[in-house]
């Protein structure tokens, strides 16, 4: 997605890496919806199985990518988003014992 258009390497990590995504989409997409289609409260968190629907700046094709998020809350509050490639390291993630999101 949006690290590998921009070519950034390190994960986006506190709010300074939220305001650094946001730039960065802002950079790469022409146009970029994200449409979940399913949310499941697992263990510590939230799995949220979607799409990203959009088309990056240099190219003419519009992609649709399915996307897996994992929230972990604490207090009513995300302490850690992440995409990933499967269901089940969305389980592992969100599992009582998950490791921490350090």
């Amino acid at each position: 997605g949006t690290a590998t258009a921009v070519g950034r390497e390190a994960p986006y990590a506190g709010p300074g890496g939220v305001q650094a995504y946001f730039a960065d989409a802002a950079r790469a997409w022409e146009s970029l919806v994200v449409e979940p289609t399913d949310v499941r409260s697992v263990g510590t968190g939230v799995i949220c199985f979607g799409v990203a629907i959009g088309r990056l700046k240099d190219e003419t094709e519009e992609r649709r990518i399915p996307v897996i998020w994992v929230f972990r809350l604490r207090d009513e509050q995300v302490i850690y988003a992440r995409a990933v490639a499967t269901a089940a390291e969305a389980r592992e993630l969100v599992a009582p014992e998950a490791p921490s999101a350090g």
